[in-house]
């Protein structure tokens, strides 16, 4: 490959990856502000929904002759990525509420700077244009976490230890890095904009929108509490005061 040709790559790819950064914060709005208005709702019907198949199995194995401590050991292995789901969305609607991706008090001039900042530095500097070790990769999640949250502090301090070496000496290679993450971003890009956040971006636009989600929770949440209280029911009749979970 020429190094003529080599560049050209590098520039389509930049600005490629300056799409999906913006993508990546756009994302991390949305589901920050989804978070901020859902979450406690969201951790209400998934608690429930775990509590509920949780009786729902113990009842079964019960009615089925397993002992009390096998039932036990089966539900606590069966449901350990539920629980851990279950312990990272709470965490998700903490950081949400404490760390806001958006401020109210940030006026468009000082927005504009953050994504020319962002610009200025992505299209030089993104992991997927140079061949960086960890710690850059470490360091350069740290300014995109910056860059999603607006802080041109954050980002200038990171900047700091920015260090590539812009000596190609293997043009083959790094192009075939470039082919790698160019086909990673496309398909990163096509799955995103039908996935989780944006395809709920509608919310943050329409008041109607957010009653419905809220009125769809609200829903979903009676439905699962009249369902526990019968398992509740059922689960007494069977281990009557015995802890199985």
């Amino acid at each position: 490959m020429t190094k003529q040709k080599f560049e050209q790559a590098k520039k389509e790819l930049s600005l490629l990856c300056l799409e999906y950064e913006k993508l990546q914060k756009q994302k991390a709005i949305i589901d920050n502000a989804y978070l901020q208005t859902f979450g406690q709702l969201m951790y209400e019907e998934l608690s429930l929904s775990i509590l509920c198949d949780k009786y729902h199995n113990a009842i079964g194995m019960k009615m089925r002759g397993d002992s009390n401590e096998d039932i036990s050991k089966m539900i606590n292995v069966a449901f350990e990525p539920a629980d851990k789901k279950l312990q990272e969305l709470e965490l998700r609607h903490k950081n949400a509420l404490k760390n806001p991706t958006v401020d109210s008090t940030m006026n468009e001039e000082y927005l504009l700077k953050v994504e020319g900042f962002f610009e200025e530095y992505c299209l030089k500097y993104h992991p997927f244009l140079n061949l960086v070790d960890e710690q850059f990769n470490k360091n350069w999640s740290y300014f995109v976490y910056f860059y999603q949250h607006n802080s041109l502090t954050g980002m200038a301090e990171m900047v700091n230890d920015f260090k590539i070496n812009e000596e190609v000496k293997d043009y083959d290679l790094l192009n075939k890095k470039f082919d790698d993450c160019t086909k990673f971003i496309q398909n990163e890009i096509n799955s995103t904009l039908d996935n989780y956040p944006l395809n709920v971006r509608s919310f943050l636009e329409e008041d109607v929108v957010e009653a419905k989600i809220t009125g769809d929770y609200r829903a979903s949440i009676y439905e699962k509490k009249e369902l526990l209280t019968k398992y509740e029911e059922e689960y007494k009749k069977l281990y009557a005061d015995v802890k199985i979970f």
